[in-house]
This record gives C-alpha cells, sequence and structure tokens, in this order.
C-alpha cells in the first residue's frame, strides 16, 4: 500500500491528514447518549439555542452563554414551551395573586392584632380577599403542561388538583361565617332576645380546619406544576414545606390536647414550634410561586422571540435568495452537447446515386 503513496508522505501522515480536527474544549459538544450530555431538550438562557447533546461546563455556539450541569429558572421543558400562550399566562397570573392575597392576608391580621380594625369589618375584608384567593387557586390548579408517565400518577394529580379547589371554598365562606355570627349576635341584642353562639362556633372551627387542610393539596398541586420547570430542585423544595405544614398542625394539635387537660405546662412550646414551622413552610412555598411564576413569564416571552427570531431568518434567507440566485444545475455526465439534426433517408439515397468528381 505505500508503494501508491506520494513520495515524501507515510501511511502514518496520511492517516493523521484525514483525521477531524479537535474541537473546541471551551464549546459544548454533542455525543450519543454520553453520561455528561444534556439528554433532555434546553433551550440556551440568552438565544434560545437547543443544547441537547451538549456537555456541561462548555458555552452556547451560537451566543456563548456557558452551559450549567442542572437547569436554572431560565429554562423549561419542552412542555411547557409548546403550550398554548393564554394557559401559561392563567398559570402565572394564579402564582402571583397566590403571593399578593397572602400578604394582604397576613397585613390585614396585623392591623387586627394592633386594634387598628374591627372583627366584623376585618372578616368582611378577608372574605373579599378569600375570593381572590379562590380565583387564584382555580388558576394555579390548571392542568400542567405535560403528563405523567404512569397512570396512577395522572389520577393523583386529578384528584389533588380538584381537592384544592373544593376546600378553597372554605377559606372565603370562613370569615363570612364571623360576619354572619357578628350580625346574628347583634340583632338578637337589639331585639333582646337570647343568643346561642354555640352553632355559629363550631361552624368556624370546621371551616377553619378545612382552611387548613386546603393547604396541603394546594402545595402538592404547585410541586406538580413546578415539573414544567426543568429544576426539580422546586418540586422537592415545595414538599418539603408539606412536611413543615404537617409538622405545624401536629404541634398545634398537641397545643390544644394539653391546655384541655389540668395541666398547660408546655402548651406554649408547642405552639411556637408549630408557628416556627407553618411560617417555615409558607416561605418555601412563596418563594416556589414566585420562581414558577417567572419561569411561565419567561416561557412566554421566550416563545415570543422564537417566533420573532424564526421571522426574521425566513426574511434573510429570501434576501439571500433574491442577491445570491442559486447556480443551474450541473450534469455529472458532462456538459450537453449540439444536436445534429437526422439526415433523411432520401438525402441519402442521392448522395450514394451522385457520381463522383474526378480528381486531378
Amino acid at each position: 500500500m505505500s508503494e501508491n503513496l506520494r513520495p515524501g508522505l507515510s501511511a502514518h501522515s496520511c492517516y493523521t491528514a484525514r483525521m477531524p480536527r479537535a474541537p473546541d474544549p471551551r464549546l459544548g459538544t454533542r455525543s450519543p447518549g454520553g453520561l455528561n450530555t444534556l439528554e433532555n431538550d434546553r433551550p440556551c438562557g440568552s438565544c434560545g439555542y437547543n443544547l441537547k447533546g451538549l456537555t456541561p461546563g462548555g458555552v452556547c455556539p451560537e451566543c456563548g452563554t456557558p452551559i450549567r450541569a442542572r437547569a436554572s429558572a431560565n429554562e423549561a421543558t419542552p412542555e411547557l414551551l409548546e403550550a398554548p400562550r393564554g394557559h401559561v399566562q392563567a398559570l402565572a397570573a394564579g402564582c402571583f395573586i397566590l403571593i399578593g392575597v397572602v400578604v394582604l392576608k397576613y397585613l390585614l391580621a396585623l392591623g387586627l392584632a394592633l386594634g387598628r380594625a374591627s372583627l366584623m369589618w376585618s372578616s368582611a375584608a378577608l372574605a373579599c380577599i378569600g375570593l381572590l384567593w379562590l380565583v387564584g387557586v382555580v388558576l394555579v390548579t390548571l392542568p400542567r403542561p405535560g403528563k405523567p408517565e404512569l397512570a396512577w400518577l395522572s389520577i393523583l394529580e386529578f384528584l389533588s388538583r380538584w381537592t384544592a379547589r373544593v376546600l378553597a371554598l372554605a377559606v372565603p365562606a370562613h370569615p363570612l361565617c364571623v360576619v354572619a355570627s357578628e350580625i346574628a349576635s347583634a340583632s338578637a341584642n337589639a331585639a333582646g332576645a337570647p343568643f346561642n353562639p354555640a352553632p355559629w362556633q363550631v361552624a368556624t372551627v370546621v371551616l377553619n380546619a378545612l382552611v387548613w387542610a386546603s393547604y396541603l393539596p394546594l402545595a402538592w398541586t404547585i410541586s406538580n406544576l413546578a415539573l414544567a420547570c426543568a429544576d426539580h430542585a422546586i418540586v422537592w423544595r415545595t414538599r418539603a414545606a408539606i412536611a413543615c405544614l404537617l409538622w405545624a398542625y401536629g404541634m398545634h394539635g398537641l397545643m390544644f390536647w394539653i391546655r384541655s387537660g389540668t395541666a398547660t405546662a408546655g402548651a406554649g412550646v408547642f405552639g411556637l414550634l408549630g408557628v416556627l414551622g407553618w411560617g417555615i413552610g409558607w416561605l418555601i412555598i412563596l418563594i416556589s410561586l414566585g420562581q414558577i411564576g417567572a419561569m411561565m413569564l419567561w416561557a412566554i416571552r421566550y416563545n415570543d422571540e422564537a417566533t420573532d427570531r424564526e421571522r426574521r431568518r425566513i426574511e434573510r434567507e429570501q434576501r439571500e435568495k433574491d442577491r445570491f440566485p442559486a447556480p443551474a444545475p450541473v450534469s455529472p455526465i458532462g456538459p450537453p452537447r449540439p444536436h445534429k439534426p437526422a439526415r433523411q433517408p432520401s438525402q441519402g439515397a442521392a448522395a450514394r446515386s451522385a457520381p463522383r468528381r474526378p480528381t486531378s
């Protein structure tokens, strides 16, 4: 084989000349099924380039943005990016509505604790806020983009979604019950008739328990909604918030059980532990809602920018076609030969019958 080589070249030098050039190590490299490659579709947070198959630690080949090993708030699943715009907007609106309602509720509770508002008017305001909370719950519990692979997970998501919606009705119903009891008490006192507050107290306690119970399926639904984001840390943080809420319920239950007995020592400690778990759980839920809402807004903006990029690409390709027209196709067998007209049979016979002129 070496005798067919040109002088001055060896077999090794020809082999190395045919080898492809090594890629730039700063760029993300594509490899099928590698252990360190991104297996799912992930758009670049800056330019939208699909980073699937690239290795973390490099940079985006289009814009040079570093590729992180895990997803961040600027990355989403393909299901979220392909979801209808109105659906994603409703999910984002629900997240921010719930955050605003929680802030308003605790500000109103602080004003009531400071004695700046009466119980009746505070309860009426809480009822209006509760209606807004119900709207936010309905929006947040819309079916998330994408479906789980297992059937029982789909059934669990369906049950948690509708359980959260039904139990959320107790949020505006609880302050309305308090307002109704205050109105009934004032009417009985004005008429001089006796007033029995026991039924109203039982109804208030039951509705308060339903309000507390409604937060658990809502938090579970929020964690499922976070699956639309590529960052699964939001999912596990939200589910950890469910554990904090359960801890708070248990501590408050122990506090009420101790206070119902003869000895009340230690009830305050359990109450403090319950308040601590309650605060940590709701802080995690609010942070998760903010991250999910920001993710939804980013997905909307990304789709708008992707549509604009696609439009500009089509316009650029059309301009290039107009400026540089495509060359005529070349035949692989060479240029066509000029066509010669075929001779007629009469012409051939006349040529054979004509006598030859003598040559001198």
